[in-house]
């Protein structure tokens, strides 16, 4: 039976959590976000978890039905999920929706970019998951984790959600974002390293995906540290985490993590003050500095910990994450 105990990583001792932590500098990163009047966009949603703006949620019914129409009539439900959902956005955050579809897993989001109009100002994605797939591996309960906004509420009609393949995407999905951010689909070799000597470590370079491509920023930073923040909070308890408001908070309370500092000073900073942008203030550039020089420690501390878990789980069915973990971590 394959494990990731079975494949031959190039191991070397991961860098120690004393060395590759920053300074404590969470407590004023939240002092300065929640210190900050950001400017909230025309169609943001309120900073309250559960709410949204009557003129959002409109624009984002219309986005729905215009999918449904280019779709044939198959969207059963719409809900926004995400920071839009859990009242974490910044004015910047992406609307990311939801759709559930009946028929095969078969239609491709990118079809429905034209939907995406009615959301003027801000940019929104379709993620597309149909019945039949939540009907087979089990899925969150949708109308708590997100904002029902249109169609029917299929949250009865889904099981629980199984911890196990949702652990492998969510696995496959850190691993992603470490690749993404390097700029490569090409091979990393354990111990990862930073992605370049730009003067933020190289993690801003890839940072932000616009219509012409990426530009710097720390959105992909960000959801690189709370994918690796889930995927520890499923390898000690396994638990199902649904937003990265809810895998920062999940992961401090693990309690014995050596990188809780890092995780909440780059969420508070980089996604709650800054809205991923490069700092212009020098005390918020020597923070988020040290957030990214600490970053390749996190990384591995989370690839160790994968590897070793893994060789417990025998019953998990080992192919798309031995492609993908062959395909970036093998050399």
């Amino acid at each position: 039976m394959w494990s990731l105990m079975s494949m031959s990583w190039k191991i070397a001792p991961p860098a120690t959590a004393e060395k590759g932590r920053p300074p404590p500098v969470y407590a004023a990163a939240q002092q300065a976000a929640e210190g900050q009047e950001s400017e909230q966009a025309t169609f943001a949603t309120d900073r309250l978890p559960r709410t949204m703006k009557p003129q959002l949620r409109l624009a984002v019914e219309r986005a729905c039905a215009e999918a449904d129409r280019l779709t044939g009539g198959r969207v059963l439900a719409g809900y926004v999920v995400g920071s839009r959902a859990d009242g974490s956005s910044v004015p910047s955050s992406d609307v990311d929706v939801l759709l559930v579809v009946s028929g095969a897993q078969d239609i491709d989001p990118r079809s429905l970019e034209t939907a995406t109009r009615h959301v003027p100002r801000l940019r929104t994605d379709f993620i597309v998951r149909s019945m039949a797939f939540y009907r087979r591996h089990g899925g969150p309960p949708l109308s708590e984790t997100g904002l029902h906004v249109f169609g029917r509420d299929v949250t009865p009609e889904i099981p629980p959600e199984e911890f196990e393949p949702y652990f492998i995407r969510k696995v496959l999905g850190f691993v992603n974002y470490q690749r993404i951010i390097r700029g490569t689909e090409g091979v990393l070799q354990y111990p990862v390293q930073p992605p370049s000597d730009a003067r933020f470590s190289g993690y801003e370079v890839h940072g932000l995906l616009t219509g012409n491509g990426f530009c710097e920023g720390f959105r992909t930073l960000i959801n690189l540290i709370t994918q690796g923040s889930t995927v520890m909070v499923g390898v000690k308890t396994r638990s199902i985490i649904h937003s990265k408001k809810q895998a920062v908070e999940t992961y401090a309370a693990l309690g014995d993590e050596p990188f809780v500092d890092l995780v909440q000073s780059a969420y508070y900073l980089l996604n709650q003050k800054l809205h991923y942008e490069i700092p212009a203030d020098a005390n918020d550039i020597v923070m988020a500095a040290d957030i990214c020089t600490a970053t390749p420690a996190f990384e591995n501390h989370v690839l160790m910990a994968v590897r070793d878990q893994f060789e417990f789980w025998p019953s998990l069915d080992p192919d798309p994450l031995h492609r993908q973990m062959m395909a970036t971590l093998h050399p």
